[in-house]
């Protein structure tokens, strides 16, 4: 009989697996007339997939697991998940269309800052090596509402959750057909972050600028001698901010950019002063 490492990895070649909904498949065995049906643990697929990784990992050690799973459990054999655990926050942070409602919904209101500790306090209760895909629209998020995001937050709304999406640690992705009236900003965004390797495999230290405006997002990502610090406003007017550098080793006298629209400063002090428009999407890094 032919396996599954024997059919899709040396016939086909594949190079990764996504595994859907892999907490509403009850593994691991569905054969009529167990004892002990699959269906008795909702998470009985984990010691299945650490299997599955072994197996394949013999052929092929570079594949690449992704899974919707948020939570640790499956960090032994998946390399990526979704971050669905993320998207009560697009609703929380932005305004939406009379009529309209996010996926998730806007049960809670929050701010940045808020938004910041809690990514904070997440990374904390996840293992370092489990990576992550934000998704501004997936076809989950346009299945469950009938919209793009674009449509409920609007295009400046999207714009910001798109950058915010690109800008965190981990992959991003895209459903078909969501980028439409947007392309030219994903474009600039997407381009930003290929040229800037602290925001492709970076660390990242959400709290560390400390914003003094709680509207303001400012993440600081590193890769060695490079950083690159994103900074968003979530606000629906102009808002003024000052951001803390100095912790980071950025002195003052640097030169700074903002990449996206090319921007250069000296750094004064200790900490950068920033005006920005509402919903300000910018990226600073320094000059070499």
């Amino acid at each position: 009989m032919e396996t599954f490492v024997d059919h899709y990895i040396r016939k086909l070649d594949v190079d990764g697996f996504r595994v859907d909904a892999v907490t509403w498949n009850f593994f691991p065995n569905w054969a009529e007339g167990l004892a002990y049906p699959g269906y008795k643990s909702i998470y009985a697929s984990a010691r299945l997939f650490e299997r599955v990784r072994r197996e394949a990992a013999k052929v092929k050690p570079e594949l690449l697991f992704v899974t919707e799973s948020s939570g640790p459990l499956f960090h032994t054999s998946f390399d990526l998940t979704y971050n669905y655990d993320e998207l009560w926050m697009y609703g929380g942070l932005l305004p939406v269309k009379p009529g309209t409602v996010p996926r998730g919904g806007r049960k809670v209101q929050i701010d940045a800052r808020q938004m910041a500790e809690w990514l904070e306090l997440r990374k904390l209760s996840l293992p370092p090596s489990l990576g992550r895909v934000h998704q501004a629209d997936s076809h989950d998020t346009k299945q469950s509402t009938n919209l793009f995001n674009r449509q409920i937050f609007g295009e400046v709304g999207q714009r910001l959750v798109f950058a915010w999406c690109a800008f965190l640690d981990g992959g991003i992705m895209n459903f078909t057909g969501a980028e439409q009236g947007l392309e030219e900003q994903y474009k600039a965004i997407l381009a930003v972050r290929e040229r800037h390797r602290a925001l492709v495999v970076g660390d990242i230290d959400y709290l560390g600028a400390e914003p003094s405006n709680n509207r303001v997002f400012a993440p600081i990502r590193r890769s060695g001698s490079e950083w690159a610090m994103p900074v968003l406003s979530f606000s629906d007017a102009p808002v003024s901010t000052t951001l803390k550098l100095d912790k980071f080793g950025i002195r003052a006298g640097a030169k700074i950019r903002e990449a996206l629209s090319g921007e250069t400063r000296e750094v004064v002090g200790r900490e950068l002063s920033l005006e920005l428009p509402a919903y300000a999407v910018q990226l600073w890094t320094e000059v070499k």
